[in-house]
Protein backbone atom coordinates (compact mmCIF):
# COMPACT_ATOMS: atom_id res chain seq x y z
CA UNK A 1 0.00 0.00 0.00
CA UNK A 2 1.07 3.35 -0.87
CA UNK A 3 1.44 5.64 1.86
CA UNK A 4 0.20 9.49 1.90
CA UNK A 5 2.12 12.62 3.24
CA UNK A 6 -0.72 14.35 5.39
CA UNK A 7 0.05 17.79 6.83
CA UNK A 8 -1.83 18.51 10.39
CA UNK A 9 -1.18 21.92 12.08
CA UNK A 10 -1.11 21.71 15.60
CA UNK A 11 -2.16 23.85 18.78
CA UNK A 12 0.50 25.88 18.76
CA UNK A 13 0.57 27.02 15.05
CA UNK A 14 3.37 24.23 13.92
CA UNK A 15 3.20 21.89 10.90
CA UNK A 16 3.49 17.90 11.18
CA UNK A 17 3.83 15.55 8.95
CA UNK A 18 2.35 11.91 8.98
CA UNK A 19 2.45 9.23 6.82
CA UNK A 20 -1.24 7.40 6.51
CA UNK A 21 -2.83 5.07 4.30
CA UNK A 22 -5.58 6.88 1.59
CA UNK A 23 -8.25 5.25 3.00
CA UNK A 24 -7.56 6.97 6.43
CA UNK A 25 -6.18 9.80 4.60
CA UNK A 26 -9.56 9.99 2.75
CA UNK A 27 -11.55 9.77 5.69
CA UNK A 28 -9.47 12.55 7.89
CA UNK A 29 -10.05 14.69 5.15
CA UNK A 30 -13.86 13.99 4.83
CA UNK A 31 -14.13 14.17 8.60
CA UNK A 32 -12.53 17.65 8.62
CA UNK A 33 -14.35 18.85 5.93
CA UNK A 34 -17.84 17.92 7.35
CA UNK A 35 -16.71 19.65 11.02
CA UNK A 36 -15.59 23.17 9.02
CA UNK A 37 -19.28 23.06 6.87
CA UNK A 38 -20.88 22.51 10.06
CA UNK A 39 -19.13 25.08 11.83
CA UNK A 40 -19.31 29.17 11.87
CA UNK A 41 -16.01 31.49 11.30
CA UNK A 42 -18.45 34.08 13.20
CA UNK A 43 -18.55 32.30 16.11
CA UNK A 44 -17.28 34.27 19.17
CA UNK A 45 -15.60 31.41 20.94
CA UNK A 46 -11.86 31.25 19.85
CA UNK A 47 -11.63 27.07 20.52
CA UNK A 48 -13.88 26.88 17.43
CA UNK A 49 -11.69 29.18 15.24
CA UNK A 50 -8.39 27.63 15.86
CA UNK A 51 -10.37 24.17 15.61
CA UNK A 52 -11.66 25.68 12.44
CA UNK A 53 -8.31 27.44 10.96
CA UNK A 54 -6.29 24.03 11.72
CA UNK A 55 -8.97 22.50 9.79
CA UNK A 56 -9.19 24.72 6.70
CA UNK A 57 -5.55 24.14 6.46
CA UNK A 58 -5.68 20.71 6.50
CA UNK A 59 -7.89 21.02 3.59
CA UNK A 60 -6.05 23.43 1.48
CA UNK A 61 -2.85 21.43 2.24
CA UNK A 62 -3.90 18.14 1.52
CA UNK A 63 -6.72 17.89 -0.19
CA UNK A 64 -5.29 20.03 -3.46
CA UNK A 65 -2.53 18.16 -4.01
CA UNK A 66 -1.53 14.40 -2.71
CA UNK A 67 -4.87 13.05 -1.86
CA UNK A 68 -6.51 14.68 -5.15
CA UNK A 69 -3.42 13.03 -7.00
CA UNK A 70 -4.09 10.27 -5.32
CA UNK A 71 -7.59 9.75 -6.19
CA UNK A 72 -7.00 10.44 -9.84
CA UNK A 73 -4.13 7.30 -10.03
CA UNK A 74 -6.26 4.90 -7.67
CA UNK A 75 -9.49 5.78 -10.08
CA UNK A 76 -6.96 5.70 -13.37
CA UNK A 77 -5.79 2.57 -11.94
CA UNK A 78 -9.49 0.86 -11.65
CA UNK A 79 -10.62 2.45 -15.18
CA UNK A 80 -7.42 0.28 -16.38
CA UNK A 81 -8.13 -2.97 -14.91
CA UNK A 82 -11.14 -2.84 -15.97
CA UNK A 83 -10.91 -1.61 -19.38
CA UNK A 84 -8.35 -4.36 -20.09
CA UNK A 85 -10.89 -6.93 -18.64
CA UNK A 86 -13.80 -5.48 -21.21
CA UNK A 87 -11.30 -5.83 -23.67
CA UNK A 88 -10.27 -8.75 -23.75
CA UNK A 89 -14.02 -9.83 -23.78
CA UNK A 90 -15.12 -8.30 -26.70
CA UNK A 91 -12.95 -10.48 -29.02
CA UNK A 92 -14.85 -13.33 -27.34
CA UNK A 93 -17.98 -11.35 -27.64
CA UNK A 94 -17.66 -10.98 -31.13
CA UNK A 95 -16.56 -14.08 -32.24
CA UNK A 96 -18.99 -15.76 -30.39
CA UNK A 97 -21.85 -13.16 -32.42
CA UNK A 98 -20.43 -14.27 -35.64
CA UNK A 99 -20.97 -18.12 -34.49
CA UNK A 100 -24.58 -17.71 -33.63
CA UNK A 101 -25.44 -15.59 -36.75
CA UNK A 102 -23.45 -18.37 -38.70
CA UNK A 103 -25.96 -21.12 -36.95
CA UNK A 104 -28.62 -19.44 -37.53
CA UNK A 105 -28.22 -18.81 -41.20
CA UNK A 106 -27.03 -22.20 -41.79
CA UNK A 107 -30.04 -23.47 -39.48
CA UNK A 108 -32.83 -21.46 -41.75
CA UNK A 109 -31.49 -22.79 -45.09
CA UNK A 110 -30.93 -26.42 -44.03
CA UNK A 111 -33.73 -27.19 -41.89
CA UNK A 112 -36.45 -24.06 -41.98
CA UNK A 113 -36.90 -23.39 -45.95
CA UNK A 114 -36.90 -27.22 -47.14
CA UNK A 115 -39.74 -27.70 -44.55
CA UNK A 116 -41.62 -24.93 -45.13
CA UNK A 117 -41.04 -26.03 -49.17
CA UNK A 118 -42.57 -29.13 -48.56
CA UNK A 119 -44.95 -28.25 -46.22
CA UNK A 120 -46.59 -25.53 -48.73
CA UNK A 121 -45.88 -26.29 -51.96
CA UNK A 122 -45.57 -23.70 -54.60
CA UNK A 123 -48.03 -23.53 -56.90
CA UNK A 124 -47.49 -21.14 -60.34
CA UNK A 125 -51.21 -21.53 -61.35
CA UNK A 126 -52.32 -19.60 -58.03
CA UNK A 127 -49.54 -17.26 -58.60
CA UNK A 128 -50.21 -16.62 -62.20
CA UNK A 129 -53.33 -15.20 -61.84
CA UNK A 130 -52.18 -12.75 -59.18
CA UNK A 131 -49.17 -11.90 -61.45
CA UNK A 132 -51.19 -10.47 -64.41
CA UNK A 133 -53.97 -8.76 -62.14
CA UNK A 134 -50.45 -6.56 -60.74
CA UNK A 135 -49.35 -6.25 -64.28
CA UNK A 136 -52.45 -5.55 -65.62
CA UNK A 137 -53.28 -2.78 -63.09
CA UNK A 138 -49.97 -1.35 -63.72
CA UNK A 139 -51.00 -0.71 -67.49
CA UNK A 140 -54.01 0.86 -66.39
CA UNK A 141 -52.91 3.10 -64.01
CA UNK A 142 -50.17 4.33 -66.92
CA UNK A 143 -52.98 5.11 -69.56
CA UNK A 144 -54.79 6.87 -66.80
CA UNK A 145 -52.58 9.41 -66.76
Amino acid sequence: LELYNTEFMIQSGDVKVYQSVFNDAIFQFITFAATLRNSSFLSANTIDRQTNTRNLYFILSNGLHDLRFGSEQIADQFYTTYDNLVNDKSDLFLLLMCLQIAITVIFMLGVVTPLVVTVYPVSYTHLEPTRLLSISYAVFCLKKK
